[in-house]
């Protein structure tokens, strides 16, 4: 469960979360499963977001992008200061790790924040041609050689043939 605190009594902690709804969690709950405490009485609020961009992105140009977005918001702390690294050669793409902070007073905010980078990234992807890949598979038949007829097949789908004009 996400949320701020709002209440801890003897029995239950009550729990606000981020669409305003109160949920109490018995406290034996509370001390036998591990706490991520983003706040911790300190100053300023985590959030991690993972952002991936296709491969032949300049990662450079990325990172670029992605730290202009964390300056231009208004909520991001410069400090402690945001973290942005190129954290995985992934799947589908490039994976960028991005944590950057935000007031503890405005711990309700970090999702609309994260959401607000998100869209500013999008718009400048767009301007810069950088693609936010979807995943995707490539199969490979054995066997099959085009010169010889075998690149054409049939797919079948839940046992029905598609027409002649669908063939692949």
């Amino acid at each position: 469960t996400l949320g701020t605190v709002h209440i801890i009594s003897l029995r239950s902690t009550t729990i606000r979360t981020a669409r305003n709804f109160f949920v109490s969690i018995p406290n034996r709950l509370m001390i036998s499963q591990s706490i991520e405490n983003w706040g911790a009485g300190r100053v300023a609020v985590g959030m991690v977001m993972k952002i991936r961009v296709a491969y032949g992105s300049d990662p450079e140009l990325v990172k670029n992008l992605i730290s202009d977005a964390l300056n231009n918001h208004p909520l991001v702390l410069r400090v402690p200061a945001a973290v942005l690294r190129l954290d995985d050669l992934a799947d589908s793409g490039l994976e960028f790790f991005v944590r950057f902070f935000i007031t503890a007073r405005k711990a309700r905010e970090v999702w609309n924040v994260a959401s607000d980078i998100r869209i500013a990234l999008l718009s400048s992807f767009k301007e810069h041609n950088i693609e936010v890949p979807f995943p995707q598979h490539v199969v490979h038949f054995a066997g099959a050689k085009k010169d010889e007829g075998g690149g054409n097949f049939n797919i079948k789908i839940d046992g029905v043939a598609p027409s002649d004009s669908n063939q692949m």
